[in-house]
């Protein structure tokens, strides 16, 4: 900071350094965040000119040094313009002035330290704002790493778990995984998002969650309550938000740390694979409740040879084989019976026999065989999952 003395011809410098100090303890600052802020108002008196912009430029920084040290922007505000009104009236050039009776030489002293106050406030507040946004892009920046790792990473889970609780979550106890779809990609801070944390918070009584967004998905980390209930309050809270668009839901088991939340997430990922492959309506689907479906597509080859080693008979059919597929998984939805099969398909149980007649016909295998039928089925899902049209 330049020695204000020099600035102001050795008078009442005593008087000004009492001001600044005083300029300080009205914005509870520290007064080095004036820098040069007196000599540039005694220059500005004395001259009636504005500072030039290299005369403004150091105090950009002066606002950035504050912003990093954490000092509110309005305090900062404060600490500049409680200096210029308290340094006014010993200002040398217009203490010369008023006793020179000089009323327009006043008006210019005026005019000089009005326009360099403005000035130097407007730089202040612009380098505070260009700080704050540099520090929030770093901290978007380590969020998402975070996130990245968490969710999809390979690091050292343990190391993790210490960084991670800077986004206020503790992986010690079991967590679920909750994955929410919208007809678009949602992101971070969105009004999804919030929405999502709230209904959360209120729901779960905690702060010990993260709602974050990866790949057009949002991802909540919740602790391991019961499975349904906040992942049905958050579908409600959706709903009712956006009633016409087709919220998924998927809400896995609960798991510890790092790694329990990475296999939360890939598990729900192919939940959502599945239920999509499946044409599940939209809603709220738990992941173990898809979990054989899963356990069938992760040897997509060994799915793929049985469905055409059982179901390639079928396309001798009259139609094709595409009807009596439906049919297997339509007995196979209803649980073996016949009559809810037939209701179903919008068919008559006759027509529905007939059907069954023409499979076993086919195929040669017998819906009367326990391992037979288990068969037929499972190569009916497959044939589903993997969209085989026969």
């Amino acid at each position: 900071m330049t020695d204000s003395s020099s600035s102001t011809d050795g008078a009442g410098a005593t008087e000004l350094a009492a001001a600044l100090a005083a300029a300080g303890d009205d914005a509870s600052l520290r007064v080095g965040l004036l820098g040069d802020f007196l000599p540039l108002l005694v220059t500005a008196a004395r001259e009636a000119r504005r500072p030039t912009p290299a005369e403004i430029e150091p105090f950009r920084g002066l606002g950035a040094r504050a912003a990093e040290e954490g000092a509110p922007l309005r305090d900062l505000v404060d600490l500049y313009l409680s200096a210029a009104w308290r340094v006014w009236p010993l200002l040398p050039p217009l203490r010369s002035a008023v006793e020179a009776g000089n009323a327009g030489a006043v008006q210019g002293v005026a005019l000089g330290v009005l326009r360099a106050s403005d000035d130097v406030v407007q730089a202040v507040a612009l380098g505070y704002d260009e700080a704050r946004r540099q520090a929030a892009r770093r901290e978007e920046a380590l969020r998402r790493e975070l996130v990245d790792d968490l969710l999809g990473g390979s690091g050292d889970p343990t190391a993790l778990s210490e960084r991670i609780e800077v986004l206020g979550l503790r992986l010690v106890a079991p967590h679920r995984v909750l994955v929410v779809r919208g007809e678009g990609p949602l992101v971070d801070g969105g009004r999804v998002a919030r929405l999502a944390e709230t209904a959360l918070r209120l729901r779960l009584g905690t702060t010990d969650l993260l709602v974050t967004s990866k790949d057009g998905l949002l991802a909540c980390v919740v602790p391991g309550v019961d499975a349904a209930s906040p992942a049905d309050v958050l579908l409600e809270r959706l709903r009712t938000a956006e009633p016409t668009t087709p919220w998924r839901v998927v809400a896995t088991r609960p798991r510890a740390g790092v790694a329990g939340v990475r296999d939360g997430w890939q598990e729900a990922l192919e939940t959502l694979d599945v239920a999509d492959r499946l044409q599940l309506p939209p809603g709220l689907v738990q992941t173990d409740d898809l979990l054989a479906h899963r356990a069938l597509l992760r040897d997509r080859e060994a799915l793929a040879d049985l469905v055409e080693h059982v179901l390639s008979p079928l396309r001798a059919a009259r139609g094709g084989a595409a009807p009596l597929v439906a049919t297997l998984l339509a007995l196979s939805d209803a649980g073996g019976n016949q009559a809810e099969a037939a209701r179903l398909l919008h068919l008559s149980t006759r027509a529905l026999l007939y059907r069954l007649e023409r499979i076993e016909a086919l195929t040669a295998y017998s819906l009367d065989d326990p391992v037979q039928r288990y068969a037929l089925q499972t190569a009916a899902v497959g044939a589903r999952l993997l969209g085989w049209a026969g």
